[in-house]
């Protein structure tokens, strides 16, 4: 994917019109609602450049997983108190358990599969502590696709300016989108590039069916924090 390998670096331009802060709120709000192990070691899955962590971090001690060690590096010089660990959701193992564990901006929907689906939500879990709290926020509905078949999403630096522009296929529940970019750096060449990305589309009901068969408890809050699904799941 071009987007989180190769130009990791614009990561944060083209995203820097989102509001971390307001994630990391309602995550905060949440752990106070829901938790009960009673302290405060978080893992954020699918961290990317740490841009949540940073928030996170006045509040946690956190831990960040993410498979591309080019965001890992961008990470770990923001946020030089936090740990950040390469791997896959589905596979990773740690000794640490954690009080709450994060996977937002609708990553999960990068799955290919319903049983790696569940394969990750049961390595989530245990490393849980019992108490805690696991936090998602996922693309549930086909009809989000459907709807929105095209989208533009641009940075305008004085130095950098990016433009990416991406249509839908909505087919086999699965998105099947291309993205193209145009990249222009002062004193450089205009970089073009083009990637696909596939996501899955896992029902609100697969989803919870997926979550209970882990072991977890489970809650849906209809608007997250960035316009989806967010699920709850709680260890006891």
């Amino acid at each position: 994917m071009i987007e989180y390998k190769k130009f990791a670096k614009y990561y944060d331009l083209l995203y820097s019109g989102l509001d971390y802060k307001k994630g990391v709120k309602g995550v905060f709000d949440l752990y106070k609602k829901y938790n009960k192990s009673g302290g405060r070691k978080l893992l954020d899955v699918a961290c990317g450049t740490g841009e949540h962590i940073k928030y996170f971090s006045s509040k946690f001690d956190c831990t960040g997983l993410d498979l591309n060690r080019e965001m890992l590096k961008i990470a770990r010089k923001k946020c030089p108190k936090s740990i950040f660990v390469a791997g896959d959701m589905n596979s990773f193992k740690m000794k640490d358990r954690f009080d709450v564990i994060t996977c937002l901006f609708n990553s999960m929907n990068h799955l290919s599969n319903l049983s790696i689906l569940e394969k990750t939500f049961n390595n989530l879990y245990q490393h849980l502590k019992i108490g805690g709290v696991l936090i998602i926020e996922m693309f549930t509905d086909k009809n989000y696709f459907i709807k929105n078949n095209h989208h533009l999403r641009f940075y305008d630096g004085d130095d950098i300016k990016i433009a990416r522009i991406g249509s839908f296929v909505f087919k086999n529940g699965k998105s099947n989108m291309v993205m193209e970019y145009l990249i222009s750096e002062k004193g450089k060449n205009i970089v073009r590039a083009k990637e696909k990305v596939y996501l899955s589309v896992f029902s609100k009901e697969k989803t919870f069916g997926a979550l209970k068969k882990a072991g977890f408890k489970t809650k849906f809050i209809k608007h997250g924090f960035y316009g989806n699904g967010l699920f709850v799941g709680i260890k006891s």
